[in-house]
């Protein structure tokens, strides 16, 4: 590989960089979004971050054939430049790394949340369901009874 496909590939791994480093801004947005409770925000984080992520494929894709060429058979500019590449690299997976931390967080919190709604709203069910039963019996009416009044009749044939 020359020295002109080198700096091209390594151009590409500093936009996927560049890339890392905004999908990891709206992360951080997406966690102050959960915890704020703020659904509209979390929603455009959201949608941002797939974007994002959809580049961040796509350049994916535009440096593979890059990595069937051997790290010794690439030519560089200078060892300056292969330095940066690999701290450009380096710097990338911590990066990801914290992304993926801020995800599983934030995936945590909102099953949690999940869970508090879901267990509000059988609890509020169960509220709405004994408080029919007490009306209906109140107003002489059992559930199986269709409005018959709920009287017994005595009378024998």
């Amino acid at each position: 590989m020359d020295v002109s496909e080198t700096t091209a590939m390594a151009n590409l791994i500093q936009q996927r960089h560049d890339l890392f480093v905004e999908i990891l801004k709206l992360s951080l947005q997406q966690e102050a979004a959960i915890n704020e409770g703020m659904v509209e925000k979390l929603v455009t984080c959201l949608n941002q971050k797939q974007q994002l992520i959809d580049q961040l494929k796509s350049l994916q894709q535009e440096l593979a054939p890059y990595a069937e060429c051997p790290a010794e058979d690439r030519q560089w500019a200078s060892e300056t430049a292969r330095q940066q590449c690999r701290d450009c690299i380096a710097e990338s997976a911590r990066i990801q790394a914290a992304t993926l931390e801020i995800d599983a967080r934030c995936e945590q919190t909102m099953s949690q949340r999940r869970d508090e709604i879901f267990q509000q709203l059988s609890t509020t069910n169960g509220a709405l369901q004994a408080a029919n039963a007490y009306g209906q019996a109140a107003a002489g009416t059992s559930p199986g009874s269709r409005g018959r009044g709920g009287s017994l009749d005595f009378t024998s044939q």
